[in-house]
């Protein structure tokens, strides 16, 4: 198969209610030096005032051991400190910080491409300062979208171009549904995952039933480059993050949004 074209110019509408409810890059590293508790926190709280709620991360590890004749064993290993979850004073951002995987997860509202792409880089070079990576194994970009379905009868054809449907000869309501998909990108070193499904109502029932379409696009293969460079791969995985998502909706649903 021929290389595939990628083309991070393309604009894409701009959508007034924004269905994103949380955007999330993480970044998985290949990391030489000392992971150390004291430094870390330090260097981290220090650096960065304003994410005042921090959570510390411990492992443990439970074994369980079956031999015949006697009754299972278990134990426990102490895995120690993994690092810090740290939470902004506004409440909607998340950064979480161990050895070899950085995450940031913007919560909504989300701010648009810009700000979010801008707030994960600055904090990342934080934790570049603390752990000096050789290369990076992974990027991962990911986008959960929840369209609220309203109406006293839902159509999940008017909201998605490949709406799932009972078998023939069962013509049954549907009640809820998970797809999954993924796409390799021949030529570039990412892929693509969209899972689809329902979000029942959180309590209220009056608040109806959500459509959620989770866009995650990652990395294959390690990669080492400067931080412009770095930039403009998210740039490649945004695209593909839009393409997809903008892929999936009807036109209706794409017009209900804007």
């Amino acid at each position: 198969m021929s290389s595939f074209i990628l083309q991070p110019d393309e604009a894409f509408p701009t959508l007034s209610q924004a269905p994103v409810i949380e955007a999330v890059l993480e970044l998985r590293s290949r990391v030489e030096t000392e992971w150390e508790e004291e430094r870390m926190t330090e260097l981290l709280k220090e650096r960065l005032p304003q994410f005042p709620k921090v959570e510390s991360l411990h492992g443990m590890m439970t074994e369980m051991r079956f031999e015949p004749g006697a009754a299972p064993a278990q134990s426990a290993k102490d895995l120690g400190w993994l690092g810090l979850v740290m939470r902004h004073e506004d409440g909607k951002q998340v950064v979480r910080f161990q050895r070899d995987t950085f995450a940031f997860s913007q919560l909504s509202p989300y701010p648009g491409w810009n700000t979010f792409v801008d707030r994960a880089l600055d904090l990342w070079r934080v934790h570049e300062s603390g752990t000096q990576p050789v290369e990076i194994a992974r990027i991962g970009l990911r986008f959960i979208n929840r369209i609220d379905l309203t109406g006293p009868e839902v159509k999940l054809e008017d909201y998605l171009v490949a709406a799932p449907k009972e078998p023939n000869g069962l013509a049954l309501p549907l009640s809820g549904f998970l797809h999954r998909d993924t796409l390799a990108v021949p030529g570039h070193d990412f892929a693509v995952q969209i899972t689809r499904t329902i979000q029942p109502p959180a309590g209220d029932a009056s608040l109806g039933f959500g459509l959620i379409i989770d866009v995650d696009v990652f990395s294959t293969k390690p990669w080492a480059g400067t931080r412009e460079e770095l930039r403009s791969r998210l740039l490649q995985m945004r695209w593909l993050k839009n393409k997809a998502f903008f892929g999936s909706l009807t036109p209706q649903a794409k017009s209900r949004l804007r």
